[in-house]
């Protein structure tokens, strides 16, 4: 089947090579270890006109604008993207590192493995196609303020997209949610995606580990998983 679209995927590990203060809770703590690897995963898109965009998630708490921008400017460099079509996502885990107290080091190389998840995306990319859905995910996140009430999530869609090639091969699933996912609690020292990492888990149970599945944050307001 012809296509006017051109999609790729790409995804690196973004996990600290070293122990540094975490970032999420009001404590602060050092990590001790890894329980699963943060990712960079990107999704590549280009129109029949030549637009390209990218699509980027971050399993961190947030980033800077400063290395935002870093980000886009060299994504640009390696892919022509132009800066302003990267969009990037951060997960809101708070089991990663604080990155703005980092030091160069892991900014550095954060800054070099976000660049490569775009530009593999990039270099990956063939005709394909795009789908889009959502569903319906009950008793996941509760609003925390109002548990005592009987609270619930106030918007439980869960958005869906979809990437395959021209053949119809699956190759990424990338999955909207707004919530804080910290199911672990303020004692966790690991690093870890936390709930989205059991939620890609069992995607690619079901789809493959060779199909790039990754999470993006919405509105999380109050909202926490974990009840």
């Amino acid at each position: 089947m012809s296509t006017k679209l051109m999609v790729g995927v790409g995804e690196t590990i973004i996990t600290p090579q070293e122990n540094l203060l975490m970032r999420g809770f009001a404590r602060s703590q050092v990590s001790t270890g890894v329980h699963d690897d943060l990712h960079a995963s990107s999704l590549y898109i280009e129109d029949a006109d030549g637009t390209k965009i990218a699509l980027m998630t971050l399993s961190l708490v947030y980033i800077d604008r400063e290395l935002l921008l870093k980000i886009r400017k060299n994504i640009n460099h390696k892919t022509g993207i132009p800066e302003d079509h990267t969009f990037i996502s951060c997960t809101h885990t708070h089991a990663g590192p604080w990155v703005q107290k980092a030091g160069d080091s892991y900014r550095n190389y954060l800054l070099e493995q976000a660049v490569g998840s775009a530009a593999r995306a990039w270099e990956n990319r063939v005709p394909g196609r795009l789908g889009i859905g959502s569903t319906i995910v009950m008793e996941l996140g509760r609003n925390r303020r109002r548990l005592l009430y009987g609270g619930i999530h106030p918007d439980p869609q869960v958005g869906i997209i979809k990437a395959e090639d021209a053949q119809g091969k699956l190759i990424g699933i990338f999955f909207i949610y707004g919530c804080h996912p910290s199911a672990l609690d303020w004692q966790n020292r690991l690093y870890s995606e936390d709930w989205p990492y059991y939620a890609i888990k069992g995607i690619k149970g079901k789809v493959g580990d060779d199909v790039c599945t990754a999470y993006f944050q919405s509105c999380q307001g109050d909202i926490n998983v974990g009840y």
